[in-house]
């Protein structure tokens, strides 16, 4: 239900809903509180099964419930939420004892966590120690094979372990240090024992669950969150002290020791990794990190959760100067059947105009090549988006049919939708900004139709970009001794140049597409606008000799 409810309130911050019948919540039934949605305009399209009731769930067609007994609930938006808020209350309220929640240790994922915990880090490291306890429990033989296959319901007895050995395995590779989170562990470990966390009482309630999950967030995990390296590198220091007699120069060089009498000029040396690895993947692990990043720095935290599906609108422009392009060069002049038969690279090799056509293909191709859409979407149609050719053989085995923008509804479908998807992704981010951000905004929002988009009017954000830029403008390396793998990020000018960036985005409309017309093909439009110019203009018939 959170879910649901977190989802759909950000497809209103995005304007994702344009049509009135589909802003609804969806339960199974009076009986079964399964709630679901739809994504795109939110009417029901597709049927599915009730994960509680197993009953069929969904649309028999478009915007029409299967009809059953007893009845899907169609429930407006508003009211769905404070449906979803009363029983989240009445869940929270409600006293359990024991293991109640079953899920595999496969499903765990690096973001996973409750609205009540900040950080994904604070709820993987909770995870981390209740399931490392219960694993306890039953090495020591306190809890039984019979307790954990009749009383808790797990389907192995492994669960324990292997829920243990997955949120070890995110947690390090929630660390910048892969190989020395474990350091970092037996730290918070350690720190658990002081008396600010002796608290008793029981946890039987989920009030009294989140009121420690959050005190452990708050006073163990964030507090020591910025100080991961320093406290490895104290360990270290540590156990090098412990181990060896005599200081090796390994430790020197390492930044563990300093002696200015034996090494005087160390210090103006550092081991830092800058050079060899990537800043932003670390950027990102920090930000993912940073006590209450999503409400101090909101347009990063909401850009790099979605980075992947970003980096697809800088294809948008090259894609479309090359399909106006070719509506330009064909409309009404090229047959159906040619355009089927007739392959891509005919035209580039043959025809009069193939500098130009050879020119805006490569940049169409190179795009369509660096998109990494796994679906795309039309209306409430959905397509995968496959390329089953290899690049270089593209041209040699595609007909120009495949890009032209028409009417049909065939497998040509794929280019409208992968151009309404991209545009939407824009504009998605343009909805968020203005209406969660820039919300005294009271200038009108621009808003530019699909095919009449320029370079500037799209986002363009990469990996390369923002790895240039915080290595130009965002960041600078402890020269510190001993802290020289450190880097120090400015969270503020990512934060400003992303906002700067969308501010001057437009708001991509794809209502209506500017379509080709086959040769001797007339559509819609073209019939409309024929017989307004014939009620408009007196017509006069045809001498016989005219006709003739």
């Amino acid at each position: 239900m959170m879910y649901v409810r977190t989802r759909v309130q950000e497809r209103l911050d995005q304007g994702a809903y344009f049509v009135e019948y589909g802003k609804f919540i969806f339960q199974c039934s009076e009986e079964c509180p399964w709630m679901f949605f739809f994504e795109e305009c939110g009417a029901p399209v597709d049927k599915s099964v009730c994960s509680l009731c197993q009953k069929a769930i969904g649309a028999e067609r478009y915007n029409v419930l299967i009809a059953r007994d007893p009845p899907q609930l169609r429930i407006p938006i508003p009211d769905a939420f404070r449906k979803i808020d009363a029983y989240i209350k009445k869940e929270n309220d409600a006293t359990r004892l024991g293991y109640h929640i079953v899920k595999n240790a496969n499903e765990s994922c690096l973001g996973d966590k409750p609205n009540h915990i900040d950080r994904p880090i604070s709820f993987r490291f909770i995870h981390f120690l209740t399931h490392g306890l219960l694993h306890f429990l039953y090495d020591r033989n306190y809890l039984t094979d019979d307790d954990l296959k009749q009383h808790l319901k797990l389907p192995t007895t492994t669960h324990f372990q292997d829920h243990f050995e997955k949120d070890y395995d995110l947690l390090c590779q929630s660390s910048i240090d892969h190989n020395s989170c474990y350091v970092w562990l037996y730290k918070l470990l350690n720190h658990l024992v002081d008396d600010q966390f002796m608290e008793k009482g029981q946890l039987n309630a989920n009030e009294n669950v989140i009121r420690i999950e959050q005190f452990i967030e708050k006073n163990l995990v964030f507090k020591h969150i910025d100080s991961i390296e320093n406290e490895i590198t104290e360990y270290k220091q540590t156990y090098a002290t412990f181990i060896q007699k005599q200081q090796s120069l390994e430790n020197f060089i390492d930044e563990i020791f300093e002696d200015e009498q034996r090494y005087p000029l160390l210090n103006f040396f550092n081991v830092t990794t800058f050079h060899t690895s990537n800043p932003l993947d670390e950027f990102i692990l920090k930000v993912q990190n940073l006590p209450y990043a999503d409400k101090t720095y909101p347009v990063t935290t909401y850009l790099l959760k979605r980075l992947d599906d970003c980096m697809n609108i800088q294809y948008l422009y090259s894609i479309v100067v090359f399909i106006n392009y070719l509506i330009e060069k064909f409309n009404h002049r090229i047959k159906r059947t040619d355009a089927i038969n007739i392959r891509i690279m005919y035209y580039l090799t043959q025809d009069a105009d193939r500098d130009i056509t050879r020119k805006l293909f490569d940049d169409f191709l190179d795009a369509w090549y660096a998109l990494t859409l796994e679906e795309v979407r039309y209306g409430c149609q959905t397509f995968k988006f496959k390329r089953n050719l290899p690049k270089e053989k593209y041209a040699e085995n595609t007909s120009i049919a495949m890009l032209l923008l028409t009417s049909s509804r065939d497998e040509t479908m794929l280019l409208p939708a992968c151009l309404k998807t991209i545009a939407d992704l824009q504009n998605e981010i343009f909805n968020y900004f203005h209406n969660t951000i820039e919300t005294t905004t009271r200038t009108k929002r621009k808003r530019v139709p699909l095919q009449s988009i320029r370079s500037e009017h799209v986002l363009s954000l990469d990996r390369n970009f923002l790895s240039r830029k915080l290595i130009n403008d965002s960041l600078v390396l402890n020269y510190q001794y001993g802290k020289s793998k450190d880097i120090i990020y400015d969270y503020e000018e990512i934060e400003i140049t992303l906002r700067n960036m969308i501010s001057k985005l437009v708001l991509i409309d794809t209502d209506k597409l500017n379509l080709l017309t086959y040769q001797f093909e007339l559509y819609g439009n073209e019939t409309s606008l024929i017989n307004e110019v014939r009620a408009r203009i007196e017509q006069e018939p045809l001498t016989n000799d005219d006709r003739t």
